[in-house]
């Protein structure tokens, strides 16, 4: 039988604080997206970066910072064609 971890080992989930504007990964659906608004509930309205359908995260806790590659992923889609941004 293996130990219980102690207290200083154990892992905690941060809340992340999110602005509209920024780009988040929702692990509860698994779709990086655009942070379009904010209630003072904790609900958070996403949308696919470059356009699409909104959804709804009930649940900030599954909200983490993009890595690097979805980042860059991202960008790329906000970034219309023939332009910059």
């Amino acid at each position: 039988m293996r130990p219980l971890p102690s207290v200083d080992t154990l892992s905690v989930r941060a809340v992340i604080i999110v602005n509209a504007g920024e780009i988040v990964y929702d692990t509860g659906v698994q779709k990086i997206g655009e942070v379009s608004e904010v209630d003072p509930a904790g609900t958070v309205w996403l949308r696919p970066p470059g356009g699409g359908a909104e959804w709804t995260c009930t649940r900030p806790s599954e909200l983490r910072k993009p890595t690097a590659e979805e980042r860059d992923r991202a960008e790329t889609l906000r970034t219309p064609v023939g332009g910059t941004k």
